[in-house]
């Protein structure tokens, strides 16, 4: 950098720079985050799930935990000592109808109680009522969390017949990150 772009106590940022060294200090890294899926290492899905009820979603093949925030036993990110922030968190179900589902839905629950900012979506089966279609459903946005909060990944769904709705396939996700602000 050339003497002349140095102004009194200050660098003219209006200017532009050709840097031959190590720039420190600047930027960041996304962390933490996770990502998980359901496990394949039965070869079963979850099932069973009953219908009119939301159901948490079973997340316990855990691919990447930068700061071992997620759980595979609970299935749920908690916000660790410092990071609290704002997150873009993600979820995705895919699903088998194993009887008539007319509709289902998923969304981001916080700390156990209701969605978090409306994320959310739903999925209507208006393809006829035949049981076996595959649809895949996701929500996805960004929340403010605080120390301790924790998110969890649920699905609802509804049909015409029986008890037991629909079944997540292992490559159902769930993840998120911290974004630098």
């Amino acid at each position: 950098m050339a003497i002349d772009k140095i102004q009194s106590e200050s660098i003219n940022l209006a200017d532009n720079f050709a840097f031959t060294g190590t720039v420190s200090g600047a930027g960041g890294v996304n962390t933490p985050y996770f990502y998980a899926l359901m496990s394949t290492s039965t070869g079963n899905p979850q099932s069973g799930v009953s219908k009119n009820v939301s159901t948490k979603m079973k997340f316990d093949n855990e691919i990447f935990d930068t700061a071992s925030a997620y759980s595979t036993t609970d299935y749920r990110f908690t916000v660790p000592s410092g990071e609290a922030g704002k997150y873009f968190l993600f979820a995705r179900g895919y699903s088998s109808r194993s009887q008539s589902v007319y509709n289902g839905s998923i969304s981001i629950k916080l700390n156990g109680g209701s969605r978090v900012n409306e994320i959310g979506n739903q999925i209507d089966f208006y393809g006829g009522t035949q049981a076996g279609s595959t649809n895949t459903c996701h929500a996805a946005g960004i929340v403010n969390l605080s120390v301790g909060d924790y998110v969890e990944a649920f699905w609802y769904g509804s049909h015409g017949t029986g008890n037991n709705v629909d079944i997540f396939y292992y490559n159902s996700c769930f993840g998120g990150y911290k974004i630098i602000e």
